[in-house]
């Protein structure tokens, strides 16, 4: 309830008059300020009116007895609070529209009518003395400001552009985001933008704000220079449209009152969608749908922060825009001139930064590099920008080794053509490196420079070369770096940093590339986030019921895929199974002959023999191998994308990177058992293409043997691990976790098979006997010798560790069978034995720790059966073990006693060593920095909360202190913990809730306070002034409180805050700005609305 008068600003309001609002607005100081009002609506306008008006209260009322409790107490917390006086006081305040006394104190004849505030005017602007409501509406829009609308464009609908130029008159500042703006459109709202932007914005901003694209070639040119002329104006440009596929249409009003507007929907600022077009576009007022508006400002504040696609505009750069927006009306003619250049010097270098995903590599290559490592992999789909990641590292590696010397090698001459321009690029230097090839031999000189290499040209020059003439190393195609020509290089060579690129890690010949690059992958970009970037196209995945007398699960399974001979003999030369793939397609494909298609086979003869089918019912189709000459190869691309042939049958050709961007169907003919080997095989039609909306895809689904697992493939598609049992619940809602634009459909039978199959991997992991049994009798298998983790998780088909966890401890599980172990228990008195179940848990939770020092330390720990001494007087052993062992297991036995239970129970010894292994090879971040104050944290990993508080010096290890609110102040320390979840129910899409705690950019942050901190308040004020009052704001940020397996998250510590602006109060709304910029990972999640 509004019980003082701070929610009044001068400005525009839409407020039905109560008894509390009538008591503020009576102690406003009249000889500066006037209040306007006009009459509420009657009958059923005015219930509505009341309705709007009471949620929004009884809302803001209830947050702010709520906001302190932890969520899992908000229902009697609640219950306690609507039973309250203060509640029923609240509503007495709320109930009573109070009427307006005349001057002589007469109400007037009849009942009274209630009253709206329209708006605060100040005394002493022209009319603003008798002024009344009726001389203010032409500065208002049609719609009223406290409610939503849909404007169509149709008869009675209110014009846009007529909406557009009232709010433009009231508002305070204005923000607009739109795909392109035509002088046509713009020229109408000149006039108004010309006395908008006079004056600065009331913060002393611009007062005009206009993101804008080269999407399509659509924008004048001169319209963005009649808008850089405006004062008080910034503008900002997005180039890469191919990348962003920025189609967003938004103009944004704000208003200190609290009233707002923004108008979302089809038009762009053209005279025909403002004005004259059956144009649809919702009106969102912000004191109606709060939690929308808020969706549109921070959706707009990321875009506008986003510097690397939207880039600050100025009347100079008319030439280049101008360019840019050529290049967009003729793509096909900028791709011609671009690839007859390619061998040509550079001239014209642009400012290019790497993107979200490409900065998610260099920053992994990075801390691998500080933490001494000097051979990284790469690993991501063809057009996702590999080459630049590996250039902007050079270019990184070059300014700490001046004159460093690149070789980049790869298999073929156009890869080093493309990437020699891409680096010429990146290092702004259009001489850097040359071409070494059969028909490009060195030249006097450039022994001392850059190469960009066959491998072949290299290998019949090493003799004589110095191991390390090059000190950075590329290897393209890194899949490639297992053959024999590659190795004699790599043996040879010795450089301080090897950087491998793939899409496609595991080859076919099964020969494993990753010991060469020091057995893990530095970084690897997912599916989802690929597409969701707009790197790679969107698919629409249907899984097909197969021809039904199908059935592979009778099929023999060794070395984790089916017998290729018994799948062959199935598949080559079944007719009745090829004619109901065709029958198949012809159903769902409106037209067969405009498809371009590949279709994956299990053998050449079941390829040539598809090829042969589809031929003899009339659609035209190719069978392309391995063994397929060049110019055969050449002509089948050229053939397929003229459309001559509609389909290549291939078995692994197209499982490597090539680029075939028009592709638009893919085939899955067979069950492809390696997870990799599928997702490569996806790669080939997810290439962006102008003319392709999205991919569309058709796996054939039948009875798989026991072993094949879907799960992993489906979840591979979704934009998050989900775990086992999530997936049932995926695959039976319809998959609601997907890259947007992306679709997944099962057809019935289809989906009956999936679900078996899902649910026999479930049953066989969810088994503790069964996991038992089986790790037993490999163990019998292999003379009793222990089974390492890794083999263990092979075995058993886990991705995760914690897939065993959650059934026990590995030297549990693969130890003597059950029965002995509680006899065992008594006789050893084996903490293992004792507490399994404990442990078990505690170490699903180590899996969540990202320290990779805390790991190490531990893992010393346990061998030397000494406790390290920590930094800041923290032990990394009590951070370590504070996970691991319950609070009550560390009050009644102390640090040194459960340590030492760990060192002397080889099993779990082992168990722990092995977790910390597999940890720091998939996920841990080496040597963060530490910040001043903060203990043993480091910034940028991942802690607890009971982490955080020993760190600190808060808890100690058998007594630990705990808080449940989002911050904390150590007064000691002068430091405030802001703790914060950027997703407040994991369960759900949550749109009232997601836009209180964002990343707006790397470097801003967007928080909401507790719902009763006031900004005057003295922790508002903490906030506002802490530089000066030598307090220090440290964030703590997680995705959801709990992940897919139940688990609760830890927080990634991002550092310290500095105060930039809020807005409101109970709660505030503070922008912050990082000390350091947020990891590239952590932002992909934490940006909660971007391209």
């Amino acid at each position: 309830m509004m019980d003082d008068a701070s929610f009044l600003h001068e400005g525009f309001y839409d407020l039905l008059l109560t008894e509390a609002r009538k008591a503020a607005l009576e102690r406003l100081d009249t000889s500066r300020w006037r209040a306007v009002y006009d009459s509420a609506p009657e009958g059923e306008g005015l219930l509505l009116a009341l309705s709007s008006h009471l949620s929004v209260e009884i809302l803001n009322f209830l947050r702010a007895r709520c906001g302190d409790v932890p969520p899992d107490r908000w229902l009697p917390q609640l219950r306690a609070v609507l039973c309250d006086e203060s509640f029923r006081s609240m509503l007495h305040g709320l109930l009573l529209p109070a009427p307006i006394e005349s001057k002589d104190g007469a109400q007037g004849k009849g009942e009274p009518k209630a009253k709206r505030l329209m708006a605060i005017r100040r005394r002493g602007l022209r009319l603003a003395k008798e002024e009344s409501f009726e001389s203010l509406k032409a500065l208002l829009p049609t719609t009223p400001l406290g409610g939503s609308a849909l404007l169509t464009g149709a008869e009675g609908s209110p014009s846009l552009l007529a909406e557009l130029t009232r709010e433009l008159r009231s508002c305070d500042r204005a923000d607009w985001l739109v795909s392109f703006i035509r002088l046509s459109g713009l020229s109408a709202l000149m006039p108004t933008l010309e006395n908008f932007t006079a004056t600065p914005a009331p913060d002393g901003g611009p007062r005009l704000r206009v993101a804008t694209t080269t999407y399509i070639g659509a924008t004048d040119s001169k319209a963005i220079e009649r808008l850089c002329e405006l004062p008080n104006t910034e503008v900002r440009i997005c180039y890469d449209t191919s990348a962003t596929r920025m189609h967003a249409k938004s103009y944004i009003f704000h208003r200190a009152t609290g009233f707002g507007s923004a108008y979302v929907g089809s038009s762009n600022v053209s005279k025909y969608a403002l004005d004259q077009g059956l144009e649809w576009n919702v009106k969102i007022s912000q004191r109606e749908l709060r939690h929308l508006w808020e969706a549109v400002t921070a959706s707009f504040e990321s875009h506008w922060e986003d510097r690397r696609h939207f880039r600050s505009f100025d009347v100079s750069q008319l030439s280049q825009l101008r360019t840019a927006l050529e290049r967009e009306k003729h793509p096909h003619e900028a791709g011609a001139a671009g690839a007859a250049a390619d061998n040509a010097p550079v001239s014209v270098f642009y400012d290019l930064q790497p993107r979200t995903h490409q900065l998610e590599a260099l920053e992994a290559i990075a801390r691998e590099r500080r933490a001494g490592i000097n051979r990284h992999l790469i690993v991501a789909a063809t057009g996702t920008g590999k080459t630049m990641v590996a250039a902007f590292d050079f270019a990184r590696f070059r300014r700490e080794h001046r004159g460093a010397r690149l070789l980049f090698l790869a298999h073929r001459v156009e890869i080093l053509r493309q990437a020699l321009v891409s680096f010429r690029q990146v290092l702004r230097d259009g001489d850097f490196g040359v071409p070494v090839d059969g028909t490009h031999p060195p030249k006097p000189g450039d022994e001392s420079r850059s190469w960009f290499c066959t491998v072949d040209s290299l290998n019949v020059r090493l003799e004589g070369m110095s191991p390390r003439a090059f000190d950075y190393v590329v290897i393209d195609e890194a899949h490639h770096s297992a053959a024999s020509s590659y190795l004699k290089s790599l043996e040879w060579l010795e450089p301080l940093c090897l950087l491998g690129l793939t899409a496609t890690p595991e080859r076919m010949d099964g020969v494993n590339i990753l010991p060469l690059f020091g057995g893990r992958f530095t970084h690897e970009l997912r599916l989802a986030d690929a597409i969701g970037a707009g790197l790679l196209s969107p698919f629409i995945y249907f899984g097909l019921a197969d021809e039904p007398e199908l059935d592979f699960s009778r099929l023999a399974w060794r070395a984790g895929r089916y017998d290729t001979k018994e799948l062959g003999a199935l598949l080559e030369h079944n007719e009745q199974r090829a004619g109901w793939v065709l029958a198949q397609l012809d159903r769902r494909v409106e037209n067969l002959r405009g498809m371009r298609a590949l279709g994956f086979c299990v053998t050449v003869r079941h390829a040539e023999f598809m090829a042969d089918f589809c031929n003899r019912r009339g659609l035209p189709a190719l069978a392309l191998t391995g063994k397929s000459d060049g110019e055969l190869r050449r002509q089948a691309r050229r053939m397929l994308e003229s459309c001559e042939v509609n389909v290549i049958f291939t078995v692994d050709l197209f499982n490597e990177g090539v680029d075939l961007p028009f592709v638009d169907t893919l085939l899955f003919l067979r069950p492809t058992e390696s997870l990799t080997v599928f997702l490569q095989q996806l790669g080939r039609g997810l290439r962006v293409d102008r003319d392709k909306a999205h991919l569309t895809v058709f796996d054939f689904i039948a009875a798989q043997h026991g072993s094949f697992n879907y799960a992993r493939r489906f979840e591979a598609l979704c934009c998050r691990p989900c775990g086992l049992k999530r997936m049932e619940g995926q695959l039976k809602s319809g998959f609601t976790d997907l890259p947007t634009g992306c679709m997944v459909s099962l057809e019935e039978t289809a989906m009956e098979s999936v679900l078996a199959n899902v649910r026999a991997h479930l049953k066989r992991l969810s088994s503790r006997s069964g996991i038992c049994a089986e790790l037993h009798k490999e163990r019998q298998r292999r003379g009793g010798a222990v089974l390492p983790l890794g083999d263990m998780m092979e075995l058993l088909g886990c991705d995760s560790p914690d897939d065993i966890y959650a059934r026990g401890l590995p030297c549990i599980l693969q130890g003597r069978p059950e029965e002995e172990l509680l006899e065992a228990a008594e006789e050893e008195k084996d903490v293992a034995v004792l507490y399994e179940t404990p442990l078990a848990k505690g170490m699903r939770r180590l899996l969540l720790q990202t320290d990779a020092e805390l790991l190490r330390a531990a893992a010393q720990g346990l061998q030397t059966a000494e406790l390290p001494a920590g930094s800041d007087g923290t032990s990394p052993a009590s951070l370590f073990y504070s996970v691991l062992w319950s609070q009550d297991m560390a009050a009644q036995y102390g640090l040194e006693k459960l340590h030492a239970a760990c060192c002397d129970s080889p099993g779990l010894k082992r168990d722990l060593q092995e977790l910390a292994s597999w940890r720091l090879r998939h996920g841990a971040h080496p040597a963060g920095e530490f910040v001043e104050g903060m203990g043993a944290l480091r910034l940028h990993a991942a802690y607890t909360r009971e982490q955080v508080m020993l760190a600190l010096g808060v808890s100690r290890f058998e007594s630990r202190t705990l808080f449940q609110e989002g911050v904390y102040f150590l007064k000691e320390r002068n430091i405030y913990l802001f703790l914060a979840d950027i997703e407040k129910d994991e369960r759900l899409f949550s749109p009232t809730t997601m836009y209180e705690d964002y990343a707006i950019s790397e470097t801003l942050f967007h928080w909401q306070s507790q719902s009763k901190t006031a900004d005057k308040s003295p922790t508002g004020q903490n906030f506002i002034h802490h530089e000066e009052r030598g307090i220090r704001p440290m964030l703590f940020l997680r995705r959801c409180r709990r992940n897919a397996q139940g688990l609760t998250e830890p927080y990634v510590f991002l550092g310290p805050l500095h105060y930039v602006s809020h807005e409101g109060s109970r709660p505030m709304s503070i922008r912050w700005r990082l000390e350091r910029p947020m990891p590239a990972e952590v932002l992909r999640w934490a940006q909660r609305v971007l391209i």
